[in-house]
């Protein structure tokens, strides 16, 4: 029965409004997000969700469809083909699906996370990890679904992939057929893609010196046969996974986890955290006395130079790790903080007298060489955003000593700015 004649059946949009029994606008896309933003909806109208969507069981291959709850979740539909070197600890072949389940589908408060120490307690994690994304009681679990973001996984068609066999060259509208979106462009929506994808020029171990590989990068589709500036896809380097997991003896499936997360972040509105009150800005003073907030050239005076001095902000003490640094981990050293450039490049730099003694306040970044007027002095108006460590998903670098899946989490203080649009907008 459609009373109303929005093309909604009244029995299905009654259970979502307040009072019960109401309706809902076939054109709105209104999901709530965290903290009461105003990043309202997930991409699809509720007329949309009603007419619900086809995809995939996490095997790949097992078609489902469902309508979906265009009031209480978000629902997410990903693509992906791509797998990752087996695993030697865990025998098992790891999948973009996986490392989404272990940790970024469990992003969220904590009464959605639940006590991770104890998964068998909190329904929102069992839901999470078993793939389970439907509010009825299934798979011996019980009671509602208690997490606001939901995953679903589709295949090449269902996804509208433009090449079925390269997630490379994208996807078109996941909801081309919509009805309000033919009325209104904006309401058209992807799937976010999994890629992978080589992000390196080279995986060789150089002897000597600190050695790093990009592992992920969400960015738009700008390359090779199609082109789509307003999708965003991520890519993520196995090869960088495996060769950095083995190097720093870290657990494979743990960082191919938080580097899905982490990109994924990124595209649902996530950012680096970064030192607050736009530091840092440009004073002339003894590198000694350099306030945290400020930075300078290693001699003050020079026209030019190939290194600036920050203060450090955030270098936490602990004796308990090697050579008394929490960002330690068998044969690197990260330092807390990571200057950004103008040019793009993030510089992580060196404290000047070693990492046993917190006390020191300078903070040595390496830079390509530069002049005043290139650092903006001429009027003495820019300033560097310093990234911080704050040990949570979002740092620009990895802690290597949350080795445990469960320990990785956005910042609970900024999950109102997560939103489920791709891009996020």
């Amino acid at each position: 029965m459609d009373w109303d004649c929005n093309g909604i059946a009244d029995s299905w949009e009654g259970q979502y409004t307040t009072p019960t029994g109401g309706h809902l606008a076939p054109a709105l896309d209104g999901e709530q997000g965290y903290g009461g933003n105003t990043n309202k909806g997930d991409g699809w109208s509720n007329h949309d969700e009603y007419r619900g969507f086809h995809y995939v069981a996490d095997d790949g291959t097992t078609v489902k469809w469902t309508s979906t709850d265009p009031v209480n979740k978000f629902d997410v539909f990903f693509w992906e083909v791509s797998v990752l070197p087996t695993d030697p600890s865990e025998l098992q072949t790891y999948t973009f699906t996986n490392g989404l389940r272990d940790v970024l589908c469990l992003q969220g408060t904590p009464a959605e996370m639940g006590d991770p120490s104890n998964p068998a307690s909190n329904v929102g994690e069992a839901y999470c990890r078993l793939g389970i994304n439907d509010a009825n009681t299934s798979a011996g679990l019980d009671g509602p679904n208690p997490l606001r973001y939901l995953y679903r996984r589709v295949n090449a068609a269902q996804a509208h992939a433009r090449d079925a066999g390269s997630t490379s060259a994208g996807v078109r509208d996941l909801n081309s057929n919509s009805l309000t979106a033919q009325s209104d462009s904006t309401r058209y929506h992807t799937a976010v893609v999994y890629n992978s994808k080589s992000l390196n020029p080279s995986y060789a171990i150089v002897p000597g010196q600190t050695t790093t590989w990009t592992t992920g990068i969400t960015r738009n589709l700008s390359e090779g046969t199609y082109t789509d500036p307003h999708f965003f896809r991520v890519d993520v380097d196995p090869q960088a996974i495996l060769v950095t997991s083995s190097y720093y003896r870290f657990p494979q499936p743990t960082m191919f986890a938080q580097v899905v997360a982490h990109e994924t972040g990124h595209l649902f509105g996530q950012y680096h955290p970064v030192r607050p009150n736009n530091c840092c800005k440009w004073v002339s003073t003894n590198p000694s006395s350099l306030p945290a907030s400020n930075y300078t050239f290693p001699n003050n005076g020079n026209s030019t130079s190939a290194t600036i001095l920050i203060g450090i902000a955030e270098y936490i003490y602990n004796p308990t790790y090697p050579n008394g640094s929490p960002f330690h981990h068998d044969r690197q050293t990260l330092a807390a903080d990571c200057a950004l450039f103008p040019d793009g490049s993030c510089s992580s730099g060196t404290l000047d007298a070693g990492v046993n003694n917190p006390a020191i306040p300078i903070h040595t970044v390496a830079v390509p060489q530069k002049t005043l007027a290139q650092f903006g002095q001429a009027t003495k108006a820019w300033t560097i955003p310093v990234q911080i460590q704050q040990l949570e998903l979002m740092d620009w670098a990895p802690n290597l000593n949350l080795l445990r899946k469960a320990q990785w989490h956005f910042d609970s203080t900024n999950l109102n700015a997560l939103c489920a649009r791709n891009p996020c907008n």
